[in-house]
């Protein structure tokens, strides 16, 4: 038999005190024992067919305790997590005694959280009636389809290559070495990239040393960049740039005609008709931007008023995936590890408690993804990626599907 001891710790921990009286330890214990004999092996003597008084001096008695003993506990936290209706979603921290032959162990387990949801149904219906009216008053002005417009005509401007001097709107190939204090900084280095004058800037005002210059033309420049600069490792830094003219390109854009709208899609007969479906499509993004900032509304206010004792381990699981994201950003920023560790901290416990709420109304409102939904998304994304594990992708896609019905149906709430 076994008797437990259940302790509630905070962040969804427990700790359990076990007793495996001796009757039932002795079992294991045997089985424990006659796996151990089965291994010896004596000259003269078949496999398992030694005789016991030659056998027992040679078997490693806490070897066999320790057999037992994993053999014990594993079953015996089985069936106390079945008993419980614990999920167990960490290692479990083991110490292990033994006395008289009955066995006791303590274990710390950290528990899949349970969720005490908020409103979700009354949030989400305030939310998508919100986004009802902002839907309704969407439009697109004038000035805004002008830089579509506009925008579509610089995408299809022509590049002539031009042995003039560059000027405003000229598109530059060019190589720089940059240096800060004598220090190269090969990372930053550019190699024949090309520069719209007037609109790209590799550094604030950079462009503006470019006008004038002529292919192949080579030259050195200081720029100081400013204390708010995106490169942080740069900022307020005097950096020296050794530049090569590679070429230089006058762009022609097109007319904007009923040719011109023809070139872009068929079925636009005319000017007009490139207009009404730049439109169309621009409104159609304005959409679709709402409703996705409506669905981030939702899941954060629900979370909000939710209540979970968030695991540690999952905070840092999080955690550690958010830092993998963004190591290029923290190289750039000049961020140690700790440090952007210490930021996104916050930022992990909202995606955990955002994911938890996801998850416990998913079970409420029984929206588990179905093997054909799930064969249908696997069909639609094709092959799978190499050197990913089977069932790695599909608890992916399984996530990714549940996450989808969750949100359709908070989307759905009095719509």
């Amino acid at each position: 038999m076994s008797k437990s001891k259940v302790k509630n710790l905070s962040n969804s921990q427990v700790s359990v005190e076990v007793k495996i009286e001796r009757d039932r330890f002795k079992s294991y214990w045997e089985a424990a024992h006659e796996r151990a004999a089965a291994k010896i092996e004596l000259k003269g003597f078949r496999p398992g067919a030694a005789p016991k008084n030659l056998i027992e001096p040679l078997i490693n008695k806490e070897a066999v305790f320790q057999s037992a003993a994993e053999s014990a506990i594993r079953d015996s936290l089985r069936e106390l997590t079945e008993e419980n209706d614990w999920q167990v979603i960490d290692k479990p921290e083991i110490d292990v005694d033994e006395k008289d032959m009955d066995l006791i162990y303590r274990a710390k387990l950290t528990l899949f959280p349970k969720v005490a949801l908020g409103d979700y149904k009354k949030i989400a219906k305030t939310a998508n009636e919100e986004l009802a009216k902002t839907i309704t008053g969407l439009s697109v002005d004038e000035v805004e389809l002008q830089k579509s417009i506009e925008w579509l005509r610089e995408s299809r401007a022509s590049e002539i290559r031009s042995p003039r001097p560059a000027k405003a709107g000229d598109l530059v190939e060019l190589s720089v070495l940059v240096s800060v204090a004598d220090k190269r900084l090969p990372d930053l280095d550019l190699k024949k990239e090309k520069l719209l004058i007037g609109k790209d800037s590799f550094l604030p005002d950079f462009d503006k040393h470019v006008v004038g210059r002529t292919e192949g033309e080579e030259f050195k420049l200081e720029i100081k960049a400013p204390e708010n600069f995106w490169q942080k490792n740069l900022a307020g830094q005097a950096v020296t740039c050794e530049v090569k003219i590679e070429a230089i390109f006058e762009r022609q854009l097109p007319d904007l005609n009923d040719e011109f709208a023809k070139s872009l899609v068929p079925n636009f007969q005319s000017l007009e008709d490139l207009k009404k479906g730049v439109k169309e499509g621009m409104l159609e993004e304005k959409k679709i931007r709402e409703e996705e900032k409506s669905r981030i509304k939702i899941v954060t206010e629900i979370a909000k008023a939710s209540k979970a004792e968030l695991p540690e381990v999952m905070i840092d699981r999080t955690l550690n995936s958010l830092l993998n994201e963004l190591q290029a950003f923290a190289k750039q920023s000049g961020r140690t590890e700790d440090k952007l560790r210490e930021e996104l901290r916050p930022k992990a416990r909202e995606d955990v408690m955002k994911n938890l709420v996801i998850y416990e109304i998913v079970k409420k409102e029984n929206l588990y993804p179905t093997k054909e939904e799930l064969e249908s998304e696997k069909s639609r994304r094709g092959k799978r990626p190499d050197g990913v594990d089977e069932a790695a992708y599909d608890d992916y896609i399984y996530g990714v599907i549940l996450n989808q019905k969750a949100l359709a149906y908070l989307n759905s709430i009095n719509q």
